[in-house]
């Protein structure tokens, strides 16, 4: 299953349709979850595949940074390969709290990003 350029976030779900009576229920809670976070991105260079999407691009500034916020002593970071902290005027609780799933676009010092730009893909009770 495959859709390039998403525009139509529940075309993952249409495309499996047909085979979708033999999912089962933990299956058909991934999609639900990849597809309320896939909807949060339409307008933006979306690539899914299977079981997992991809940001290639958000408003013409390139790929994102991807991963979930959490604090590490005063600080916030967010995970990934590499974990990086988060810093900038995006970079507080308020905007980007613990246990939020979220994207980021920005400049990468050392182990530090300089958060520009940061958007929201999941809430903590709907991060997986």
């Amino acid at each position: 299953m495959k859709c390039v350029a998403l525009r139509d976030p529940p075309c993952a779900l249409r495309q499996g349709a047909r085979s979708a009576r033999r999912w089962p229920s933990a299956v058909w809670g991934l999609l639900l979850a990849i597809a309320a976070e896939i909807g949060r991105l339409v307008g933006q260079d979306v690539a899914v595949t299977g079981e997992t999407y991809v940001i290639r691009d958000i408003a013409g500034e390139g790929a994102p940074r991807v991963g979930v916020v959490e604090r590490r002593g005063a600080e916030l970071w967010l995970t990934g390969e590499p974990a990086l902290r988060l810093d900038g005027p995006l970079a507080h609780p308020r905007i980007a709290g613990p246990g939020y799933k979220v994207w980021v676009l920005g400049e990468v010092r050392g182990e530090v990003l300089w958060a520009r730009r940061l958007g929201v893909l999941a809430t903590p009770r709907t991060s997986r």
